[in-house]
Parts: C-alpha cells; structure tokens; sequence
C-alpha cells in the first residue's frame, strides 16, 4: 500500500511541475527551419514539431507548440516559404501544451483549429477551469 502511495505521489508531483518547466524555457526563435518538398515545411523549436503546408488560400499547420512562438512561426514561414499567407486551419495531433499552445493565437488571427482530442470530449488547455 505505502508503495502505491509513493508511486502516486511521484505521479501527482511530476505532472504538476512539468507545466511550470514549459515557462522556464526559452522562446526566443524557431531553432530550425526546413523545406521538406514542394510547399511543405518542418519548424523545429522548443516544443514539438511543426509541419506546414503552403498554398495559395493559406497555411495548414499540423501543430503549433507554444502560444510564444507563433509570431516566430510565422516569421519563420515568411523567410522560409516566401509568403504571407495567414495560418487557416490547424490539426493538432494530441493535446500536450507543446503542440497545441498556439492554437489560441492562431484562432485570433483567423485560423480553424482542429483538435484531434475533441473527438474524444477533451477541451482545450485555455478552456479548462483556472486556465489564464
């Protein structure tokens, strides 16, 4: 029983502490940025990566990490891609923070997430009680 307890603990006490390292990290640029094929692109930066497709109606991103990057996301599509096109739409692949944090301001400039949770009644992180 007391080993249940201390695993729960470890648990409970890692899962709260991982939101508070997401603050400490450094979101001063989009580390990596490649041309995969055609008009589909890799950003590489602090959080998971970012796929984008290029096209003439706009960007699909399939995630977009943190809420802090996405105007380095956009720069970095910019110089990388040659366009100024708007992010349209979003597909997140799960709801971890560093995939889906910058649905929200992508929302706000006009982009229709697609969240891959919500099949399965997951709300957004900004919906959840207590979100800021």
């Amino acid at each position: 029983m007391r080993r249940r307890l201390l695993c729960l603990a470890i648990l409970l006490g890692s899962s709260l502490c991982a939101p508070l390292s997401a603050q400490d990290q450094d979101f001063s640029k989009v580390e990596k940025a490649t041309h995969l094929s055609g008009d589909v692109y890799l950003l590489q930066g602090a959080g998971g990566n970012v796929t984008a497709s290029v096209g003439a109606q706009g960007v699909l991103l399939v995630d977009d990490e943190f809420a802090p990057l996405a105007d380095r996301i956009r720069a970095a599509l910019e110089r990388l891609a040659g366009t100024d096109q708007p992010v349209r739409f979003v597909i997140d692949t799960h709801y971890h923070f560093d995939h889906t944090g910058g649905n929200l301001p992508f929302a706000q400039g006009g982009a229709v997430p697609n969240w891959h949770t919500a099949r399965h009644g997951a709300r957004p992180h900004w919906e959840q009680p207590g979100a800021k």
